[in-house]
């Protein structure tokens, strides 16, 4: 199971469940319902005891039909999210094979710097940085995908993996953008700032029209990181108090931190 499977399918339950809004048509049983039907009731806790008056078991009965019918829309909701996740796992592999074909072609990406005796990490770091600053977002993005290649065991190169996808993401590279904060999430599942790149996920879902895997993203941001510049950003996003961002780098300057 892919990162996006993993991490989309812990906030699923809740999405569901707050999308599925019972409707006023629901059928409540007649006074005249043959009571067997009550009395096979299973479940000890919402058994109807002796003596129960019959709007005791016509509410139960209500209940068990309310029930039954969240949890078939549930299980349309998940088929339908499946489907979803499987189309764009297809674009994600056509997104792969078009990468692995660039990667063949001599890189116009400028070498960093090599000076004797400072940090490789550093000097690629800064390099990016001072692209970001002129808001040429095609170099930041290889100077950090750099980092993530010659430093993968680095405490930094997990923003090395943030750097890159809000430059792609930033420069209007979406579907890229999302393979990028999918891949930090597969490589750092116990980071710190993970939600950071939930967050990522979830404004490049939006800018793939699919902001109904947005809202996923969202949510789990504003449960695991309320009070965090992304997640304040999230909630806004939810409440509908805020525009998708054009610029990451903009709407959260500290991302690094």
């Amino acid at each position: 199971m892919t990162g996006l499977n993993k991490l989309t399918l812990i906030a699923l339950s809740a999405i569901l469940y707050s999308g599925c809004k019972t409707s006023g048509d629901l059928r409540h049983r007649s006074n005249n319902e043959e009571p067997e039907e009550i009395k096979t009731v299973t479940n000890p806790v919402i058994q109807p005891t002796s003596g129960a008056s019959p709007d005791l078991e016509r509410e139960l009965a209500v209940t068990k039909g309310r029930l039954a019918e969240v949890e078939t829309l549930r299980q349309r909701e998940k088929q339908a999210y499946l489907e979803q996740i499987a189309q764009l796992e297809g674009e994600r592999e056509k997104l792969i094979a078009a990468v692995t074909e660039l990667k063949g072609k001599p890189s116009t990406t400028p070498a960093p710097t090599t000076t004797s005796g400072k940090d490789g990490f550093k000097i690629l770091w800064d390099e990016a940085f001072a692209q970001i600053k002129t808001k040429k977002y095609s170099s930041a993005a290889s100077l950090f995908e750099e980092i993530t290649k010659r430093y993968p065991s680095r405490s930094g190169t997990y923003y090395a993996y943030i750097g890159m996808a809000f430059s792609l993401y930033s420069s209007g590279k979406y579907k890229e953008a999302a393979l990028g904060f999918n891949d930090a999430l597969d490589k750092y599942s116990k980071h710190r700032n993970r939600s950071i790149a939930t967050f990522g996920l979830g404004v490049s879902f939006s800018k793939l029209n699919k902001a109904k895997n947005a809202k996923i993203f969202y949510e789990e941001v504003k449960t695991v990181a309320p009070k965090s510049a992304h997640g304040q950003l999230a909630t806004a996003l939810l409440a509908g108090k805020a525009k998708i961002p054009q610029d990451l780098f903009i709407a959260l300057p500290k991302w690094y931190q």
